[in-house]
């Protein structure tokens, strides 16, 4: 059993055809993995 967890954070700028259409957008994300099976032959 393997189990790891994170945490993720991502900032998108997004840029228009004029100056004042500039939009900044921050993404937050955390996640576990609990329990994942490798069964790879070696």
């Amino acid at each position: 059993m393997i189990a790891h967890s994170g945490r993720s954070v991502v900032t998108l700028f997004r840029f228009g055809e004029t100056a004042m259409s500039h939009t900044k957008t921050r993404m937050e994300e955390a996640w576990t993995i609990e329990e994942v099976a490798f069964n790879v032959p070696g």
